[in-house]
């Protein structure tokens, strides 16, 4: 299995060949789920050449990395894990990620996946309004909670609308033309 920061490589790869220096400083912008320092993207990156999920090709001083079909599969079981209720509070963007890459998976898994995650939103909330009923609405964890229930709720609903087929992520470079 890959770990967060080379699942957010390949994701980045999805669109396009890129430079290692392009990968660093795209995650330096916080534009994709960034996990560990700027440092670690290129062990990861020779991780992911060693393990055939990319492959670059020297232009001038710089490799230009490019995602394999092996790094396709790869990312598309990372992204069938559910974020489970715990890590929706821990690491908030990981959710945002897997739903990004959600296209990648056949559309039955696609399904699975959504309804897996949507339990474990459930699951969250449920804990999250165990927790806040413990606590005095004058007190502010009362309201930090309630803003995370609300995250929550949100996300949910987001899930549900893929679900019922009212949001449909593509894939970058898959997009229908509009002309």
């Amino acid at each position: 299995m890959i770990t967060v920061l080379e699942a957010s490589l390949l994701g980045l790869l999805v669109r396009g060949p890129q430079t290692g220096y392009e990968l660093t400083k795209t995650m330096e912008r916080g534009q994709f789920f960034r996990s560990g320092s700027p440092g670690a993207i290129y062990p990861a990156l020779h991780r992911l050449e060693a393990a055939k999920h990319i492959w670059s090709q020297v232009q001038g001083r710089s490799h230009v990395y490019s995602i394999t079909p092996a790094g396709r599969s790869a990312l598309a079981q990372f992204c069938q894990t559910p974020v489970t209720w715990k890590e929706l509070f821990t690491e908030p963007t990981l959710l945002r990620m897997k739903l990004r890459g959600s296209p990648l998976l056949p559309s039955e898994e696609r399904i699975a996946f959504l309804q897996n995650q949507r339990r474990e939103i459930q699951r969250a909330i449920l804990e999250s309004e165990l927790r806040r009923d413990e606590v005095s609405p004058e007190h502010i964890s009362w309201h930090i909670v309630t803003l995370a229930i609300e995250h929550l709720r949100l996300d949910q609903q987001f899930i549900d609308d893929m679900l019922d087929g009212r949001i449909t992520l593509t894939l970058p470079g898959k997009q229908k033309s509009t002309s």
